[in-house]
């Protein structure tokens, strides 16, 4: 029965999230064993992330089988809850995940989903804090008021109250002092030892690989090495003993050697604050003319700094001719689509109008797809609001005309949306902002705040993903703490205020920050025009889409003529 033990992944798969979902992991057999400390290796985007996340249960195999101890990972399309009773996981940025109003709230809602008597669950609680070496004191103040180290140590409490067989930790280094470090060494050395396991994914190798007893390398989303502690450490011994030596240095000397091992050259020796920041500035800094940007550097760039232009060019567009065309000249032709399908009033129009969207979108599936929950939400809300409509109380009946108009009416808005949602991909913040700068620039001479509106408008469509991306943050979250057998994604709605309320904190604090840096560069303090690194220009083939648009609108409105007559 012992090879049944510690954790068997065989032909598992996972996709991405994207608009193309391209495989992101696929290993053919990987076995994890238990009381033995395991690191997850490999460059930036490889799949560690990915890998630990389908561990846990936070990410759906597309195929492929996950046991821990002989036992299941998922049966019948959920978690299986003995499964996720065994272990805890640290995600990314683990201080950033409070949901309660108190340390002792959040500490209870990390022991809830666990069978426990009132007095076990408070023994629990305290000796978590003691054991992560926060002061019984910090049990009634509110999380976000303590400090980034202590915020970490509630991290670590919140894993240990359960006392789990297994911690799943990622990149549990990042932002810890050589102190934080020691503490953390020690606490894994002490969590193995009594029999128990971990895994943990990781830049920092040098930090923990003498603790270790197994290293799997990460290359591209496939297993490429699997080597004991002992054979990576073979040959590196100063390497590993001078990295952990510079962690008892100065803060700059350590920061520089974290860089130095994520692909920054640095100097050997000591470096001092000045120089650690010089030598960034001039790695991160592009060259100019070469073509090759990163497109957030680019649009923060272009869009934020008014006193010098920068020499930039575009940045490259999603796989789709139309991503291309001039932003002037799709939303132009969205215009006369959306009229023309408003404007129908017959159910064979609209029924005209379904099919048009059909055709065009049929080549779009890959830029619809992440708005396909929103969609469904939008088609349920239709459905219950047609129902609604219809009801007549006094007499109690059904009017089937009344719902027919309604039908129609939201019919012919859900097409409109539907065609709009590739824009949101074709069209960057930064190319829509320069489409409304150079659209309305003539009316800057009668002082109206075009650049404003510009900006304004891009911040919003470039928050969207942000929001996604945040509120599916949060939803791991819950779900990892809260050992949710549900599909990965969702909220169950017993923890729905759970994450609604951080959610917004963690919005209205980005905003903060945004309008930090908006007021540091000067926004709204500009004396001269602003100097665009790049400006749009108006095609032929951009003329002729609009063109096309317009005899759409003009077939659509005979046949509405032609419907009504």
């Amino acid at each position: 029965m012992e090879i049944n033990k510690g954790w068997h992944l065989e032909g598992v798969a996972v996709a991405s999230d994207g608009r193309t979902p391209v495989p992101v992991l696929s290993l053919e057999q990987l076995r994890l064993k238990p009381d033995k400390l395991t690191l997850i290796i490999g460059r930036n985007g490889a799949g560690k992330t990915t890998l630990l996340e389908t561990i846990a249960g936070l990410r759906l195999p597309k195929e492929g089988q996950i046991s821990l101890d002989g036992q299941p990972l998922w049966q019948s399309g959920k978690l299986n809850r003995n499964v996720l009773l065994q272990f805890g996981i640290s995600l990314q940025h683990s201080e950033s995940q409070w949901f309660a109003k108190t340390v002792r709230e959040e500490l209870r809602y990390s022991l809830k989903p666990f069978t426990m008597s009132e007095d076990s669950r408070e023994a629990a609680i305290a000796a978590a804090l003691q054991e992560a070496g926060l002061s019984p004191d910090a049990l009634e103040r509110d999380p976000w008021t303590l400090s980034g180290g202590e915020q970490r140590r509630l991290a670590w409490a919140c894993l240990l109250a359960a006392q789990p067989r297994w911690l799943l930790l990622d990149e549990p280094t990042a932002g810890l002092d050589a102190e934080g470090i020691r503490m953390l060494r020690a606490r894994l050395t002490s969590h193995c030892k009594d029999g128990r396991g971990a895994i943990i994914v990781t830049h920092d190798v040098s930090a923990l690989a003498d603790i270790a007893d197994e290293i799997v390398e990460i290359a591209d989303g496939r297993i490429v090495s699997e080597f004991s502690a002992d054979q990576w450490l073979s040959g590196r011994e100063d390497e590993v003993s001078s990295a952990q030596s510079v962690r008892l240095g100065s803060d700059a000397v350590a920061t520089a050697a974290a860089l130095r091992s994520a692909g920054f050259e640095m100097p050997d020796g000591l470096i001092t604050p000045d120089q650690l920041a010089a030598v960034i500035a001039a790695q991160l800094k592009p060259a100019t003319g070469s073509g090759n940007y990163s497109p957030s550097l680019l649009e923060i760039k272009a869009d934020l700094n008014y006193s010098e232009a920068v020499s930039l060019t575009e940045p490259e567009f999603p796989e789709h001719r139309w991503a291309a065309l001039d932003p002037r000249a799709l939303w132009a032709a969205y215009l006369f689509i959306a009229a023309a399908i408003m404007m129908q009033g017959h159910p064979l129009g609209i029924l005209a109008g379904c099919l048009f969207t059909g055709a065009v979108l049929s080549g779009m599936v890959r830029f619809v797809r992440p708005w396909l929950g929103a969609v469904r939400m939008y088609a349920i809300f239709v459905a219950l609001f047609v129902i609604v409509s219809g009801i007549n109380f006094s007499p109690l009946a059904l009017q089937l005309q009344t719902m027919k108009e309604t039908a129609l009416y939201f019919s012919k808005i859900f097409l409109v949306m539907l065609l709009g949602l590739p824009l949101i991909s074709f069209v960057s913040p930064l190319r829509l902002q320069r489409a409304i700068e150079q659209g309305l620039g003539r009316l800057t001479k009668y002082r109206f705040p075009v650049s404003e509106i510009a900006l304004t408008v891009a911040l919003i469509f470039r928050f969207i993903p942000l929001l996604t991306s945040e509120w599916a943050r949060f939803s791991r979250i819950v779900h990892a703490r809260g050992k949710a057998v549900t599909v990965p994604g969702s909220v169950p709605l017993r923890d729905l205020h759970r994450v609604l309320i951080p959610f917004l904190i963690s919005m209205l604090r980005l905003a903060d920050q945004m309008s930090t840096a908006l007021e540091v560069r000067g926004f709204g303090r500009r004396t001269g025009a602003p100097k665009l690194a790049y400006k749009l220009r108006f095609s032929r083939s951009d003329t002729r889409f609009v063109v096309y648009a317009g005899l759409i609108w003009l077939l659509f409105a005979f046949l509405n003529r032609i419907l009504q007559a």
